[in-house]
């Protein structure tokens, strides 16, 4: 019996030196990138009561496009409307290459 209660209190010891451990370097590096955080500098600056202004006019887009629908079906008797129901459907139902 005095070998299990010895066995037991290393293990729980163990465990909770492991989580203190644990949450110790945990809070430890949480702090350390905040303070890494706060002290960068030159970032942007707004004044007071500024407003950000959109131009829905324009287009806005991430990336070019690269290729047009009519680039994409070359099919001259492909009006707008029946390309993209093409292209819809073939997204919808692709198919399967065997």
């Amino acid at each position: 019996m005095g070998q299990f209660t010895k066995q037991f209190f290393t293990s729980v010891l163990g465990s909770l030196t492991g989580l203190i451990l644990f949450f110790a370097l945990g809070t430890g590096s949480l702090f350390v990138l905040l303070l890494a955080a706060a002290s960068l500098e030159g970032g942007p600056t707004i004044k007071d009561k500024s407003v950000l202004v959109f131009d829905l006019a324009t287009q806005i887009s991430d990336t070019e496009r690269s290729v047009t629908l009519s680039q994409a079906f070359p099919n001259k008797k492909c009006q707008r409307s029946r390309c993209a129901k093409l292209s819809t459907r073939s997204i919808k139902q692709p198919k399967i290459n065997e």
